[in-house]
């Protein structure tokens, strides 16, 4: 009997120290603190771009109603200047741009048979707002605000008694998408669709023609840019 306690009473004294071997070691907070997003969006920035234009100029006799539409496209170059502010994956922030879009075309006129219309864009602008969401070193984004550019309209030859040009500046609206990358916390790369509607603008009699004319250029502009990050 002796031996049977003496047996039960060594049990229960080594099964605290067994269980106490079994805890797990306290690692504290700092293990699995959040460690935030190894890049931050928050800033200015300034940049340069590359663009792709191509688009359409309806210019529309007020007295007929006939429409002539010239196809446009070209090559351009710009800079950019913005900001963002980031609130945990959230992006929001403002960005403007002035480039030379060296969109132009030329094409038959539907009722002046015997010139030829042509459409160019020349310098173009826009101020937008910017909305995204932050995956780390990548940025979606949407974005849309105000346009303008510099547009001219010409008929050639031109008709006896007009100048055949009109030249004017026009105000409208954009809107698009895109991806930036950060190479670095201060280099990111960027590719940008937008969607612009210029406005319109009515030319005077005898600038294009007999009658007024009226002026309404769409296009949708590619961007690839770079950026750097203050």
């Amino acid at each position: 009997m002796l031996k049977l306690l003496g047996s039960i009473v060594l049990v229960f004294s080594v099964t605290p120290v067994v269980a106490a071997d079994l805890y797990l070691p306290d690692f504290g907070n700092s293990a699995i603190a959040y460690a935030g997003p190894a890049h931050d969006w928050t800033g200015f920035y300034a940049g340069v771009y590359g663009s792709y234009t191509g688009g359409i100029t309806s210019t529309t006799n007020t007295s007929s109603g006939v429409v002539t539409d010239v196809t446009m496209r070209g090559a351009g170059l710009g800079v950019t200047v913005g900001a963002n502010y980031q609130y945990e994956q959230l992006v929001f922030g403002a960005e403007a741009d002035l480039g030379w879009s060296g969109a132009t075309g030329t094409t038959a006129c539907v009722i002046l048979t015997t010139s030829d219309c042509s459409a160019d864009i020349r310098w173009s602008g826009t101020l937008r707002a910017r909305a995204g969401i932050a995956l780390d070193s990548v940025l979606l984004f949407g974005t849309a605000g105000l346009a303008v550019a510099e547009g001219v309209g010409k008929t050639t030859p031109a008709l006896t008694g007009t100048d055949g040009i009109y030249s004017a500046g026009f105000v409208g609206w954009t809107a698009g998408v895109g991806a930036e990358v950060k190479v670095t916390e201060a280099i990111s790369l960027k590719a940008e669709y937008n969607y612009v509607d210029y406005g319109k603008k009515t030319a005077p009699v005898g600038a294009l023609g007999n009658d007024p004319y009226d002026i309404h250029a769409k296009a949708h502009v590619g961007k690839l840019g770079i950026n750097y990050h203050f």
